[in-house]
């Protein structure tokens, strides 16, 4: 075989749009394990209750507190706080898939009378893909998304490593991208590096940071099929704070921790929902 331009042209080409599917979510495999829709039919899929993969034992770590005061009850009412932040995230997760182009969400209070009918468990205790079967096929869905909520307001120190390197690879996402709509692999590699050293830099320095100036979230996802029960897609949504949406709050209501907590948390529902979209877009397409 003889290489010559054009031979040079489609082998790059061919390598930018392996690796933009790659970020995308690989290749399409979801209808061996039952799910297929062909838009404008849309997958019909539960939202499970959020799993708690968090403590929070402090108020101050989930709202501002005054300083010198701790409620003798402090314990219970971090976790009541906790048990609403993930109840106000299910929600936002519900009515942005509800919002996709690729997904039909069940009713959560279909979602809420089929947990109890099957006395399935509740957000104390992790799911199995036995339990996303049995609710899924209870509900009459395809597939059931199992939220698990592994930070919030506080990151441990396991977590760091893990953050810095989504930094990484969401920079990899966007120069890849780049790539493939531009044709140049230089301007591909800066906008890649860019990126990335913007996300560690966010992260690393918020690792030090987080008390004073930040509101972390980590939110996880994992889909089931209800036909299998198999693991078809799993993602990380992590946001370090409420962004540009916080500054359009009043001043005095910007301070309040509860408050930024509350719309990063939006933000990170709103991230996995995109993701779980890419990977829609890659198998339904």
């Amino acid at each position: 075989m003889e290489w010559g331009p054009r031979t040079s042209e489609r082998a790059r080409r061919g390598a930018a749009c392996a690796l933009l599917s790659l970020a995308l979510g690989g290749c399409a495999t979801w209808s061996r394990h039952g799910l297929a829709a062909k838009p404008p039919a849309k997958l019909r899929l539960a939202v499970a209750p959020i799993e708690l993969a968090v403590s929070v034992k402090r108020l101050r770590d989930i709202e501002s507190v005054p300083k010198g005061s701790a409620p003798a009850d402090e314990k219970e009412l971090a976790r009541r706080g906790l048990e609403q932040a993930a109840s106000e995230l299910e929600s936002d997760l519900e009515r942005r898939l509800g919002a996709s182009y690729f997904f039909e969400v069940a009713p959560d209070s279909d979602v809420r009378r089929a947990l109890s009918s099957e006395g399935l468990a509740s957000s104390t205790a992790p799911w199995t893909a036995r339990q996303a079967r049995r609710l899924g096929r209870a509900l009459g869905v395809q597939a059931v998304l199992l939220p698990t909520l592994s930070g919030y307001g506080k990151v441990k120190t396991r977590w760091v490593a893990l953050l810095v390197g989504s930094g990484m690879i969401e920079g990899l996402a966007q120069g890849v991208a780049v790539a493939a709509t531009l044709g140049n692999p230089w301007v591909a590699a800066g906008v890649g590096a860019e990126e990335a050293a913007q996300e560690s830099v966010e992260w690393v320095g918020g690792a030090y940071l987080f008390d004073r100036f930040y509101t972390p979230v980590i939110l996880e996802g994992r889909l089931v099929s209800v036909a299998d029960g198999k693991i078809v897609w799993s993602a990380t949504a992590l946001e370090a704070g409420a962004g540009k949406a916080a500054k359009k709050l009043p001043k005095e209501e910007r301070k309040l921790k509860q408050v930024r907590l509350r719309l990063t948390a939006a933000r990170a529902a709103d991230r996995l929902a995109q993701k779980l979209d890419r990977k829609a877009w890659a198998n339904l397409r």
